[in-house]
This record gives structure tokens, C-alpha cells and sequence, in this order.
């Protein structure tokens, strides 16, 4: 379950629920009575940052799709944890991968012309080893009709409250998703 400021989004499995405001829960794909066609493509566009891949999914073998990790000699605080700072830059072919996911139109340049993907993050690890902060910067640069283009996207993912987070369902969420 996912809340911001213009809806909350509960994905299970393939299903995916939005309510907008106080209103109803209602299956992504189903359009609300009332709705004109731009209201419809406000609540994909509120859902659509939940519906990539969610971060365990996405992170799920990243040590084979790095070329190169570098340990920071500054240390580094999120809230009160003290962090090692790790830097390491992605392999070209995960970093197509990578930017086709956080560029809303990375996939759609290849037919443009030659596209050149690069990728980097930035890792905050706590004294257990565990990561506490990712930030991952995607980039994809062409070049159309002689005009250089780059194309920049960013994925933040923080993890708190490790072992501590009990997520409930809303009940009427729950109704949604059946």
C-alpha cells in the first residue's frame, strides 16, 4: 500500500486499486461514472509511480548488473543512522533496463535513432549491512534531427522501520481487489 498527496494505491499480485481523495476504491482499469477521459489519465498518472516494479523486485540481483562500486570515505546519516556511502555505476545493458523503467518514455526512443543508456547509484548502508537508501539515476541520450537530447530519471527508495512495519489492507481495498 501506497499513499501521496493525490490518491492511495494497494497492488496484490497483478491487481491494482486507486482511491483519489475520500472517494471509493476502485480497480485501476475501471473508469469512475462521473469521469471525463483526462480524470481517467489523472488517476493512472497518480497510480503509475507504484505500478514498476516494486523495489525488491527491482533490486532483486543488482550485483550483477554493476560495473563498478566504490566505497565513500565520508560516512553519511539518515535520520539517526549512521551510513557507509557506496557509489557504483550500472553495466550498459542494465542500464537500458534500468532507465526504461524510471524515463516514462525510454522504451519509445529506440525508435527515434542510436540511444546511448547509462545508469548510476548512490547506496546508504547502516552498521548491519543493510541498505537504508538508494537513490538510482537513469540517463538516455539521442540525438534527433541533429538536436542532442538527454532524458534523466531518478528512483528514490527508502527503507525504515525495518522489522517494525505491520502494513493493514483497508477493508474496502480489500472488497476492490476481489
Amino acid at each position: 500500500m501506497t499513499k501521496s498527496d493525490l490518491a492511495e494505491v494497494v497492488k496484490v499480485g497483478d491487481k491494482t486499486v486507486v482511491r483519489r481523495g475520500d472517494g471509493e476504491w476502485k480497480p485501476l482499469e475501471e473508469p469512475e461514472d462521473d469521469e471525463d477521459e483526462d480524470g481517467a489519465r489523472r488517476r493512472f498518472a497518480a497510480a503509475r509511480m507504484f505500478l514498476n516494479r516494486p523495489p525488491h523486485e527491482m533490486l532483486s540481483g543488482i550485483g550483477s548488473k554493476l560495473d563498478k562500486v566504490k566505497e565513500s570515505e565520508k560516512k553519511g546519516r539518515i535520520g539517526d543512522v549512521e551510513c557507509s556511502i557506496f557509489e557504483a555505476k550500472f553495466k550498459e545493458s542494465a542500464a537500458k533496463d534500468i532507465v526504461n523503467e524510471i524515463v516514462p518514455m525510454g522504451g519509445a526512443l529506440e525508435q527515434m535513432g542510436d540511444v546511448e543508456y547509462s545508469a548510476k547509484a548512490k547506496a546508504w548502508v547502516d552498521g548491519d549491512g543493510r541498505i537504508v537508501k538508494i537513490v538510482i539515476d537513469g540517463t538516455c541520450d539521442i540525438s534527433i534531427q541533429g538536436m542532442d537530447i538527454s532524458f534523466l530519471g531518478t528512483r528514490t527508495i527508502s527503507f525504515s522501520g525495518i522489522d517494525k512495519t505491520k502494513v493493514e489492507i483497508p477493508e474496502e481495498a480489500k472488497e476492490a481487489l476481489k
